[in-house]
């Protein structure tokens, strides 16, 4: 059960959402919603703090930096009250993000922390800090420079893309909110992506030792053609044939033909086909 949610607030496109996902979910569950703010604590290094005029600019930098900061609680708030949601406070703190956001959450006593995935490492510290939380993260499946599959591991207990459908969205915080894991469709297609595409570059590595005859010899085979036939479609003898096998054999460290062909094929990508010929045998 939801009883009281922390949208942590940054002004990027991932806490605009992150405002408009919490709102729709503590207006559901009847939860109170604290819009939560960190400024990163502006310091001037010793070496230039002697210099009057360079402490006043850092005053004035520091106060713009609490201006933008009540500016974009205000811009949070006003989205926050056009879902309908009453019950909201907001507060603006300095100092680290992760560590700030933690404390916050424990005097309030959040059951959620939503937070944009532009947060990054923070993450980690906030599943470190907070074991009792659970933690949302909003995602942009456009954005490249973030890893789903690394947000997972930094601790993140949801993802949930910043343009999911609301069913989706209440469907996935449900599971959250019981205890287990959630991930939308986006995410999920997302991590299927990322992990297939780590298993091709670990698969093109494991081939590069092979020459560029040794791969179309190794595609042959996988293929189902016996050394006769992979001779005549190259134009080499059999015996050549027989010595790429070798090579390729020795190079992967496989022992047997059938082997090297199964190795081939479960490395192969999901959406290949592979023909045998029924005519063609194999020969060791």
């Amino acid at each position: 059960m939801i009883n009281k949610v922390l949208i942590a607030i940054d002004g990027s496109k991932h806490s605009l959402k992150c405002v408009e996902f919490g709102a729709q979910i503590a207006k559901d569950a009847g939860a109170k919603v604290l819009l939560f703010h960190v400024v990163k604590p502006y310091r001037l290094p010793d070496s230039l703090k002697k210099f009057a005029q360079a402490e006043h600019m850092a005053t004035i930098d520091a106060d713009l930096l609490k201006k933008g900061a009540q500016y974009l609680l205000a811009g949070a708030l006003d989205a926050a009250k056009q879902s309908g949601l009453k019950d909201i406070e907001m507060e603006t703190e300095e100092g680290p993000i992760a560590r700030t956001i933690v404390s916050r959450a424990k005097s309030f006593k959040a059951d959620l922390i939503i937070i944009g995935a532009e947060a990054g490492a923070s993450l980690t510290d906030l599943a470190r800090l907070s074991p009792t939380a659970r933690i949302v993260a909003i995602t942009d499946g456009e954005d490249r420079t973030v890893s789903p599959l690394q947000l997972i591991r930094d601790g993140a207990h949801a993802l949930i893309d910043r343009r999911t459908s609301s069913s989706e969205l209440v469907a996935t915080i449900l599971r959250v909110t019981s205890g287990q894991h959630g991930l939308d469709v986006s995410n999920l297609d997302a991590i299927f992506a990322e992990i297939r595409a780590t298993k091709s570059d670990a698969d093109a590595a494991t081939y590069s030792c092979l020459t560029r005859r040794e791969r179309e010899v190794l595609k042959l085979v996988t293929d189902g053609l016996d050394n006769r036939a992979i001779a005549a479609n190259l134009f080499v003898s059999e015996a050549t044939v027989k010595f790429h096998v070798h090579n390729i054999m020795s190079k992967l460290g496989i022992h047997k033909r059938s082997a090297l062909v199964a190795d081939a094929l479960r490395r192969s990508e999901p959406h290949r086909t592979f023909s045998v010929p029924r005519s063609s045998t194999v020969h060791e």
